[in-house]
């Protein structure tokens, strides 16, 4: 008996609360929900393209005062303090990429190479100085056209540098990324 009269309330207040709600706004909560598939549709899309072509990982500068990378040619009549260098790393499917952008002062783009980052993550040294933030500093090695650099980035801030450490280079070498 109780069940019976639990289940007719909860019909009699249902079916009172759907005649209280304008059709408008039913209407509008069901387009809702149509346009919620769309956008998850589009999302999935978003994802794959980004697995497939890579997503945006990081964005870093190379710092005014470290030379440039092998890679970068400068045209003719352009010094060093005339451009800026700013390194993208993208995560995809195959690995990770890393792509170079050399602007002039105007922000006119003059160059864009892309290579491959060849360690997972950025590797330390096992004797690293004292006195830095914890996981600093910390190197990434990446190849465009068959040459490799080794950047350095010193503290947890957005700035690399070019690094021609010798104890750096001797450490990828014989132990590698790790």
């Amino acid at each position: 008996m109780l069940q019976l009269l639990a289940s007719s309330l909860k019909a009699y207040r249902a079916q009172r609360i759907w005649s209280e709600v304008p059709k408008s706004e039913v209407l509008a909560m069901f387009n809702m929900f149509l346009g919620g598939k769309r956008l998850g549709l589009i999302a999935g899309v978003c994802i794959f393209a980004c697995a497939v072509s890579g997503c945006l990982e990081s964005s870093f500068r190379i710092a005014s005062e470290s030379r440039l990378p092998k890679w970068v040619t400068l045209p003719t009549g352009v010094e060093r303090a005339d451009v800026s260098l700013t390194v993208n790393y993208y995560t995809t499917l195959r690995g990770g990429s890393v792509q170079f952008t050399l602007q002039d002062k105007n922000k006119q783009t003059i160059e864009k190479v892309s290579g491959k980052e060849r360690c997972l993550k950025p590797f330390q040294l096992t004797n690293s100085p004292g006195g830095l933030p914890s996981g600093y500093p910390n190197y990434s090695v990446v190849t465009v056209d068959g040459i490799t650099e080794i950047l350095e980035q010193r503290r947890p801030e957005d700035v690399l540098y070019v690094t021609d450490n010798p104890v750096v280079w001797k450490h990828y070498r014989t132990v590698g990324c790790g």
